[in-house]
């Protein structure tokens, strides 16, 4: 009788257990705060009309207004206090008729613009008004994800208390700037916000695309962008004193300074509205959190191959021809240019039937400054296709030496990564010839992790893993694999990795190794998660018998996260004189 039981508390307990919702343990949010300035509560949604129009005309010129509006319910779903889930429902899309344009008419006749908009939920991390991160769906559009960044902007409040004014620097879909709050007024039961920003000191606001592969350089300066727009911004949220947003209206106005003239010239102006209508308690929304981003508007820009794309490429090789047979011109580079333009459309198999007729000499045959042309354009363009091609040129030892290292070198301007791309290189890591391809690729790895999970993605531990193959189990570092070593351990440092922190460990604890060997292991630690663990540098830096140098390492590497925890260990340790 008394297994009989045992056997249907077993039972109870995980039929119990099956029954909660993987959404439950979700999270978007990396901490949460403890301000309480807002009231929202958790399992309640929280329901809103939205609506947003954006018109541009040629003001003193003519009355003539070309126009799109938008109009939705938005649904706020508050699943923790600090991760909130966005639906959008109920979507209508119209756009004024040129020939009438106070007249509206339907501008999503197929129903795709409703139903991608619709389709997928979108969590974000809601610290106390201040919006973090956004947790899209892997199948989000990039469109859409914009138009959600644009609400949930409005949505957003990142002063510190709402009685007090403000000028703090907040991230949204206009970029991130400086961004003014204050208390308009203080009424009975709803107090109203003023919210201005100057969107010329806005950074992370303009997308560029270019032949030139390059990471954005920033200056201490009011001005962020060249003033050929002036722009004005300027929202009110009205909010209850119970915490809970009830009106947010955002409005804009672009003027283009070339072609204006006080208040003439072309305008465009957006107005976006959010009206709080109803609140009710909500089942939680099943959503992903793999993939990790801002609210900053993310610029898009079609690469697809096109039908034509290798004919294309194949042609303006053939101009080079002509162009370079006799000398360099001044038009070159113009022409360059355009090449890697053209290639960033190419997908893989026409990369490599371009390369292959260039190769052969079947482009241009009396002329090899064209297959130059070709190999320089390659570590330019910067797609999937282009990182497959120059894996198989260095491995088969087409490209060799210093030009291989630059073509490496390049990598680290790569602004967006993919995974596809990150497999791409994979290969790389087994070439012994080409040590510089670990730092690379692993500074590849962070890039591509700061907004994807990849703690769990198989194929990014896998790659990972790849580079452990270069130190070996338990790490005995000799004079013949010691260069390769202390790579792979800076190449973890890169990647930041918590997964390969017992190898790391290994190099470091390992008295017997040389000490730049140490050295490189303890510096390994200067982007891994704060929550990885770092026992074993607490160990060697409280070491007084430890050489010193290491034990700076350690310090160092322990104070990359200086956690209380860390601070109270390392204190007794301050103000000794070894």
């Amino acid at each position: 009788m008394g297994l009989k039981l045992l056997i249907l508390c077993a039972l109870v307990v995980l039929n119990q257990a099956a029954k909660l919702p993987k959404s439950q343990t979700a999270t978007c949010a990396r901490q949460c705060t403890e301000s309480k300035k807002f009231g929202y509560e958790t399992g309640k949604t929280y329901d809103y009309d939205y609506t947003s129009k954006v018109s541009t005309t040629i003001q003193g010129a003519f009355e003539d207004k070309a126009g799109i509006d938008m109009a939705a319910k938005v649904h706020i779903e508050v699943q923790s206090k600090c991760d909130i889930v966005l639906k959008v429902s109920d979507v209508v899309l119209t756009e004024s008729d040129p020939k009438s344009p106070n007249t509206r008419r339907n501008a999503d006749v197929t129903g795709e613009f409703k139903k991608s908009l619709e389709q997928n939920p979108l969590m974000f991390s809601f610290q106390d008004g201040r919006v973090d991160d956004l947790c899209p769906s892997n199948d989000e559009q990039t469109w859409a994800l914009n138009i959600k960044r644009a609400i949930i902007s409005a949505f957003q409040n990142s002063m510190d208390e709402f009685s007090q004014e403000q000028k703090i620097k907040e991230m949204d879909v206009t970029g991130s700037c400086d961004v003014n709050y204050s208390l308009a007024s203080n009424g009975w039961y709803t107090m109203t916000i003023k919210k201005t920003k100057d969107t010329l000191g806005c950074v992370d606001r303009h997308g560029y695309k270019t032949a030139m592969q390059g990471t954005p350089y920033r200056v201490p300066s009011e001005i962020q962008s060249m003033p050929l727009v002036k722009s004005t911004h300027e929202c009110q949220q009205g909010i209850s004193k119970t915490g809970i947003l009830q009106s947010s209206s955002c409005e804009e106005q672009h003027v283009l300074r070339p072609f204006s003239r006080e208040s003439s010239g072309a305008v465009t102006e957006t107005k976006q509205t959010l009206k709080y209508i109803t609140e009710s308690q909500s089942r939680s929304t099943k959503v992903s959190t793999e993939k990790r981003t801002t609210l900053a508007f993310e610029h898009a820009f079609d690469n697809t191959n096109s039908a034509n794309a290798q004919k294309e490429v194949l042609n303006k090789l053939t101009e080079f021809c002509e162009l370079s047979k006799d000398t360099v011109k001044v038009s070159t580079a113009k022409q360059f240019t355009e090449l890697v333009r053209l290639m960033k459309t190419l997908d893989s198999d026409s990369m490599e039937s371009v390369h292959k007729k260039v190769h052969s000499g079947k482009v241009c045959p009396k002329n090899t400054k064209v297959r130059k042309f070709f190999l320089d354009a390659i570590p330019m363009v910067g797609t999937k296709a282009s990182l497959k091609m120059m894996t198989h040129l260095i491995n088969t030892d087409e490209v060799t030496g210093a030009e291989a290292d630059m073509w490496m070198t390049s990598l680290s301007f790569i602004q967006h990564p993919t995974k596809d791309m990150l497999l791409e290189l994979k290969p790389l890591l087994t070439n012994t010839k080409n040590g510089q391809a670990m730092l690379a690729v692993s500074s590849l790895v962070y890039t591509y992790c700061k907004t994807s999970s990849c703690a769990n993605d198989i194929d990014m531990v896998n790659l990972v893993a790849s580079l452990e193959d270069k130190i070996g189990v338990g790490c005995y570092a000799d004079k013949n694999n010691v260069n390769n070593i202390i790579r792979a351990l800076r190449a973890f440092g890169n990647a930041g990795f918590s997964s390969s922190i017992t190898m790391v460990n290994s190099c470091l604890t390992r008295k017997e190794n040389p000490t730049e060997v140490r050295l490189a292991a303890a510096q390994a630690f200067r982007r891994m998660a704060c929550d990885a663990n770092r026992n074993e540098l607490m160990t060697i830096y409280s070491n007084r018998d430890e050489d010193s140098e290491i034990r700076i390492a350690a310090y160092l590497g322990l104070m990359t996260c200086p956690s209380k925890s860390i601070l109270n260990k390392s204190r007794p340790h301050w103000n000794q004189k070894k």
